[in-house]
């Protein structure tokens, strides 16, 4: 994508995360020039808003609720979009990076575009193409759980953490990998969406958004632990974070994701009993125990992370 120009002594970033229901924007301070190589930056919110996403106006709809919540959060701050140098967005996927594309989003609108009741126009939605058009700025774009991990790296529970697995949980599953300092990519500008490894193969296993039985995701969104329940909720998650553990040998995995914030606080003990026992015969393989810990940036997190990626063009 062309590089727009920088507006003139600008110091200021304007960041989306659009997720399954929500549309948020923040407001961010650059402190200082931030080195490409960077994984951290450092930015300073000002303010911030969410709203919910109305979808039945396709696609020039959202636009419009981008604009007016982009000038809301600049006018909270006492700013304007001129005094915005870049943007940044993240949102829930499937999306392509390097054609600034959202493919097929299966969880927006509650998982009611999977199910075509929503206007078609969001699948393979040129989502950078038009939001550089509409703030005349360039945009940087990344999925939200990837961006989430950017933010508590940069600010949160995981700040100084080279090796983390991130879960977001909420409408869907984000799942995002941080491996020796460096965010894990699939090819081609794809993210990895783990959230749909097959955890049953049962014809009764529930049906995700994605058109799969069993997945991931169909157990441990919101929806998931209301149809299953705590104590195999509980199970499924255990028998996910084991899988990641014995791949990727993290020490840290953040839980975090609206739903994902308020269900840690009652299955924390369960959760981290049932890992241990999980990886314990792992331990003499080099697999050390991981810490589980709560996200501490919470919806923000986000933002934060589409705020450092905006800042590293600058």
């Amino acid at each position: 994508m062309k590089r727009s120009k920088r507006a003139k002594n600008s110091d200021k970033v304007l960041s989306f995360d659009l997720g399954g229901t929500k549309l948020g924007a923040g407001l961010f301070e650059v402190v200082s020039i931030v080195n490409q190589k960077q994984v951290a930056a450092p930015v300073k919110l000002l303010t911030h808003e969410q709203i919910q996403v109305d979808w039945s106006q396709g696609t020039q709809g959202v636009l419009a609720q981008f604009h007016e919540l982009g000038r809301l959060v600049c006018e909270k701050a006492g700013a304007s979009m001129a005094d915005v140098a870049s943007v940044g967005l993240a949102s829930a996927g499937p999306i392509n990076t390097l054609k600034g594309t959202i493919l097929n989003p299966i969880n927006f609108a509650g998982g009611a575009i999977a199910s075509h009741a929503v206007n078609s126009q969001f699948r393979q939605w040129a989502i950078v193409k038009d939001l550089v058009k509409l703030f005349k700025k360039e945009v940087a774009f990344e999925n939200d759980a990837a961006c989430a991990a950017l933010g508590e790296q940069a600010q949160g529970v995981a700040k100084g953490c080279d090796d983390f697995l991130l879960l977001t949980l909420g409408t869907g599953l984000g799942t995002a990998i941080v491996n020796q300092g460096r965010l894990v990519s699939a090819r081609s500008g794809l993210h990895t969406e783990a959230g749909h490894f097959v955890l049953s193969l049962s014809d009764t296993a529930p049906l995700c958004n994605c058109g799969t039985r069993g997945c991931a995701e169909a157990y441990l969104c919101s929806k998931g632990y209301a149809a299953v329940g705590e104590a195999e909720y509980v199970r499924r998650l255990t028998q996910f974070i084991r899988s990641f553990a014995v791949v990727f040998a993290p020490k840290q995995i953040v839980i975090g994701g609206g739903f994902g914030s308020k269900v840690f606080l009652e299955i924390e003990s369960k959760l981290k009993l049932g890992v241990a026992e999980a990886l314990s015969g792992w331990k003499e393989s080099g697999v050390s125990l991981p810490k589980i810990v709560a996200a501490k940036l919470k919806n923000e997190a986000g933002l934060v992370g589409a705020a450092v990626l905006a800042s590293r063009g600058l």
